[in-house]
């Protein structure tokens, strides 16, 4: 039993640094801001 729990806690470990990996890359390799029409943005938005 004891090594079913070391077992899951590894995993939950492996998902979470995973999560924090996919989160890290996806931040360095979105695209920049851009210069959006307001008339677009308050026709989605209001």
């Amino acid at each position: 039993m004891e090594s079913a729990v070391k077992t899951v806690r590894i995993i939950q470990i492996a998902m979470l640094v995973s999560i924090a990996m996919y989160v890290f890359i996806g931040e360095r390799m979105a695209p920049g801001p851009r210069s959006a029409s307001p008339v677009l943005f308050y026709a989605f938005f209001w």
